[in-house]
């Protein structure tokens, strides 16, 4: 420890306006990701008052890194990273090429294989219950995922698809 104490908010470095954007985006990445009562059980946060906590404009503590990241990994899109990158003058785009080296459409394929058996597990009784919810969630926004960076490297690949995606 090097006996530093914090800085009060009023020395911080960024505006009033920035801390309070990476507030709501956090609060947008817990919400997609489940709302705080569900989400802190995918992460290290101890409670969802802790994941509540870190939205609230009067707190100044933020929410840690390793959190941010467990939230958007489960949410939609990167609220907090696409914040910081704003911030910081840059616009934040998705890859199209995957990081596995195997190509954006084969894991679409491969996404929308194990959602296929997600589904095809919690419809069993047809329908999707409380406690399957969760999961089925999380499979079926990683599908969507992985089908938008392989929509995005297709139109990419092929300029002249662009006026046919819509």
């Amino acid at each position: 420890m090097s006996g530093r104490v914090a800085k009060p908010p009023e020395c911080r470095v960024l505006g009033a306006d920035d801390y309070a954007a990476l507030k709501n985006a956090t609060r947008l990445a817990f919400k997609d990701a489940g709302g705080p009562e569900q989400f802190f059980e995918e992460t290290r946060a101890g409670s969802a008052e802790t994941l509540r906590n870190y939205v609230k404009h009067e707190q100044p503590a933020f929410a840690p890194v390793d959190v941010i990241a467990d939230a958007e990994r489960h949410a939609r899109r990167p609220f907090v990273t696409e914040a910081l990158a704003r911030i910081a003058g840059f616009r934040l785009m998705p890859v199209a090429a995957s990081v596995t080296g195997r190509g954006v459409m084969f894991d679409a394929l491969r996404e929308a294989c194990e959602f296929g058996a997600q589904a095809s597990e919690d419809l069993r009784d047809g329908k999707v219950d409380r406690l399957e919810a969760p999961e089925f969630l999380k499979a079926l926004r990683e599908a969507q995922r992985a089908f938008a960076a392989a929509e995005a490297q297709l139109l990419a690949d092929h300029p002249f698809l662009k006026g046919e995606a819509e």
